[in-house]
């Protein structure tokens, strides 16, 4: 059923299941946002190929804004400026 859909059709049933901006949440970082992005693998002889990189997040649990611990994921950028604030 999902091949016999036309490009549209599958972009549109996809839409519910894409999650912020179609990244793994897992990956995302809960506090600023802070997701996969994309770049190039650079060899010596200038030859670029597509690569990702991904978010250093980690799964902790913290206070939420209505007092009660919540688990997320984190990035490290962030648990580094909490800790020191």
């Amino acid at each position: 059923c999902y091949i016999m859909l036309s490009r549209l059709e599958r972009r549109l049933y996809f839409k519910e299941f894409k999650t912020h901006g179609g990244m793994n949440m897992s990956r995302v970082c809960t506090v600023c946002g802070k997701g996969q992005t994309t770049g190039n693998n650079v060899s010596h002889s200038k030859r670029r190929t597509r690569r990702t990189f991904k978010a250093n997040v980690q799964k902790v649990s913290y206070v939420g804004n209505d007092g009660k611990a919540v688990t997320g994921y984190v990035c490290t950028r962030c648990l580094k400026s909490v800790e020191r604030a």
